[in-house]
């Protein structure tokens, strides 16, 4: 393996991590407007039912940045210490940028984000100022 090859495997990894950010925000965004829309859900079953299928979406989106996000940085270990067992200079250019960049620190970003947007969702299900709109 050769570090063009480490180097496209990180472009794709960090193509699947925004990949993810997009699904996601999207996925939120549109689940809240659709309740604005509606002005909120009205049975206690619907209530529910939402809050469920949120939660495992919300759940499925966290596990899948920190999958992604690990891997990522795997990948940059792995070119950190091919750049060193082939004593090549990575000081500069584009294996320095990816070396000293700590990728998993977006992983609590993606979590932040996320959690408000849980939040805000199970927020305008449960509340009743929706239906007052």
């Amino acid at each position: 393996m050769t570090e063009k090859d480490i180097i496209d495997i990180i472009f794709k990894l960090r193509s699947d991590v925004w990949e993810i950010w997009g699904f996601s925000s999207v996925i939120g965004v549109a689940a809240i407007g659709w309740l604005i829309s509606t002005k909120g859900l009205k049975t206690r079953a619907q209530k529910l039912l939402a809050s469920l299928l949120y939660t495992s979406f919300y759940l499925t989106m966290v596990g899948s940045f920190y999958k992604s996000y690990r891997e990522l940085e795997m990948a940059i270990s792995d070119l950190g210490q091919f750049a060193i067992k082939k004593e090549l200079d990575y000081q500069g250019g584009l294996i320095h940028h990816f070396y000293h960049i700590d990728y998993f620190d977006n992983f609590y970003y993606a979590l932040t984000s996320n959690s408000l947007l849980a939040i805000m969702f199970l927020y305008c299900v449960w509340a009743k100022v929706l239906q007052n709109l």
